[in-house]
C-alpha cells in the first residue's frame, strides 16, 4: 500500500515537473548542493542525529528531508541481538514562520538473534508504518527564556504486524534550547508516546540532555544523555544511553552526520551506530 502511494506521489510530481524546463528543474533538485551565493549565517538545522529533536523551525515554504541508518547491538543473557533500520525519513514542510508539517516514516527493521540453546536463530523484517503531525515554536531564546516547540504527532495505523500497528498511537514532546556562546548550546526534550506496537498499548516517557559544540561553521559535535521509561509495556525497566556524535555541512543546505552511542544500564540495548543526512531547499 505504502510503495503504491508512493509511486503515485511520483508521477504526479514527475507530471508537473515536465511542465518545467529543465534546466529550471535540474538547478532547483541540486540547489542545496551548490555553495555558490550561501551563506553559514543560515545554515539548516536538522533534528537528527541525536535523540533530541531541534527546538526550532524549518522556517516559512522551506523543505527540508532527513534520513539515514541505524545499527544496534545487545547481548543479553547469552543472546545476541542485531537490528538494522533504515531509510529513517522525515519531510519537514514549513507552513508559517513557527508552524512546520511534519510526515515520518522508520522504514524498514532488519532484526536477528542467535544465541542460547532454547531460541533457534532466526531473522525477521517489516516495514513501519507513517507519522503525520506538526511542531510549533513558542518562543526564541532570550536570556534564561529559552528556544522552545511542542511536537505533537499520531503514529498511523499501517506496516508490518511486527514493526507497526493496526491502531493510532500518540506522541507529545516539548524541545526546548539555550545558547551559551557563539559556539556552545544546551538543550533537550521532554515527551510522552501512547504508542501500540504489535496491538497492544502502552506508555513511554522519555527524556534527553544535548550539550552541543560548534567548532566551525561547518563542523559540530555533541554529547548527550537519554532515558527511556515505560508504562505498561511487557519489560517496564527503565533505559539510559550515553551518545555523541558529530555533523558536517557540505552547503547550508547539505548536512551529513555520524553517531554512535551505548547503554548504561541491564535494559539498555549495549551499543548502537548510524548516519545520515539532511537537506534543505
Amino acid at each position: 500500500m505504502l510503495g503504491h502511494r508512493i509511486l503515485s506521489a511520483f508521477f504526479i510530481i514527475a507530471a508537473t515537473a515536465s511542465a518545467l524546463p529543465a534546466q529550471q528543474i535540474a538547478r532547483e533538485v541540486f540547489k542545496p548542493w551548490i555553495m555558490q551565493g550561501q551563506s553559514f549565517d543560515d545554515s539548516l538545522v536538522a533534528d537528527r542525529p541525536d535523540f533530541t529533536e531541534a527546538s526550532s523551525v524549518v522556517g516559512r515554504y522551506r523543505l527540508q528531508i532527513e534520513g539515514g541508518y541505524t545499527y544496534t547491538r545487545d547481548d543479553s543473557a547469552g543472546v545476541l541481538s542485531r537490528e538494522h533500520v533504515l531509510p529513517e525519513l522525515l519531510l519537514r514542510y514549513g507552513l508559517n514562520d513557527s508552524l512546520e508539517l511534519r510526515i515520518g516514516w522508520a522504514g524498514h527493521l532488519f532484526s536477528s538473534q542467535i544465541g542460547s540453546a532454547e531460541l533457534l536463530p532466526f531473522e525477521s523484517s517489516g516495514g513501519s508504518g507513517l507519522s503525520v503531525g506538526f511542531k510549533e515554536q513558542f518562543s526564541d531564546n532570550n536570556g534564561y527564556i529559552p528556544e522552545s516547540s511542542l511536537i505533537y504527532s499520531l503514529d498511523l495505523p499501517g506496516g508490518d504486524s511486527e514493526v507497526g500497528s493496526d491502531r493510532v498511537g500518540v506522541s507529545i514532546v516539548s524541545a526546548y534550547s539555550w545558547e551559551l556562546t557563539d559556539r556552545i548550546s544546551i538543550g533537550g526534550n521532554t515527551g510522552c508516546n501512547f504508542i501500540s506496537p504489535g496491538g497492544d498499548y502502552f506508555n513511554n516517557f522519555a527524556q534527553s540532555l544535548v550539550v552541543s559544540l560548534s567548532v566551525s561553521e561547518r563542523f559540530g559535535i555533541y554529547q548527550e544523555w537519554i532515558m527511556l521509561a515505560y508504562s505498561g509495556a511487557d519489560d517496564s525497566r527503565p533505559e539510559h544511553y550515553y551518545d555523541g556524535g558529530i555533523t558536517y555541512l557540505f552547503t547550508p543546505n547539505f548536512q551529513w552526520d555520524w553517531r554512535a552511542g551505548v547503554g548504561l544500564t541491564e535494559a539498555s540495548a549495549d551499543f548502537f551506530t548510524g548516519t545520515g543526512f539532511a537537506v534543505r531547499w
